[in-house]
């Protein structure tokens, strides 16, 4: 994941452009487009809607330590129909944030990206007068270290990796198999 800010995008900042996040969230609908702002923009063969003020993206935070911290993709103000679409499962989707500076309503360089994470999990709280907000919570970083492995392997599973490998033909046999042992 890159964090450097381009020639073009410092001199851009450097004028005065303004510095807007540009979001990438997975969902199983398809994937969502925004960005910090009002309206729409275009970037990388994507349009980007504005989430303006309703929009939130914490913590980005940057450390020399090895550290697991949880990010939250938030908006605000959802209509009540269209939160009951948002029941889906997102887990193991990808949510990726860019830091892109905007000027005359174009983005100006190459964005630089600041977060990139799976997504784990999403929320919704609905408020006494109806509005909804939703919270999808990704993990970022090495945050697969404290997760046990889901791959078990098995003949097939070898073979899709080494084809002519035969080395775990005989294990699913001996799953259920009662051995006797002897002295020798």
């Amino acid at each position: 994941m890159a964090r450097m800010i381009g020639p073009k995008m410092r001199a851009a900042m450097l004028r005065g452009a303004t510095p807007v996040l540009l979001a990438e969230i997975g969902h199983p609908d398809g994937t969502g487009y925004f960005w910090t702002g009002v309206g729409e923009i275009a970037w990388n063969g994507h349009t980007f809607t504005g989430a303006g003020a309703l929009g939130s993206v914490a913590p980005i935070t940057f450390s020399t330590e090895l550290a697991l911290r949880d990010i939250t993709f938030g908006v605000r103000g959802v209509a009540p129909d269209d939160a009951a679409r948002l029941g889906s499962e997102v887990t193991g989707l990808a949510a990726n944030v860019w830091l892109a500076s905007l000027e005359d309503g174009r983005i100006v360089g190459e964005p630089a990206q600041v977060v990139a994470s799976t997504l784990d999990y999403q929320a919704l709280e609905t408020t006494d007068d109806g509005a909804v907000s939703l919270a999808v919570i990704g993990k970022g970083g090495f945050y697969t270290l404290e997760r046990a492995l889901d791959e078990v392997w098995s003949a097939t599973s070898q073979k899709r990796i080494y084809p002519d490998d035969t080395g775990l033909d005989l294990i699913e046999t001996l799953q259920n198999k009662e051995l006797q042992w002897t002295r020798t």
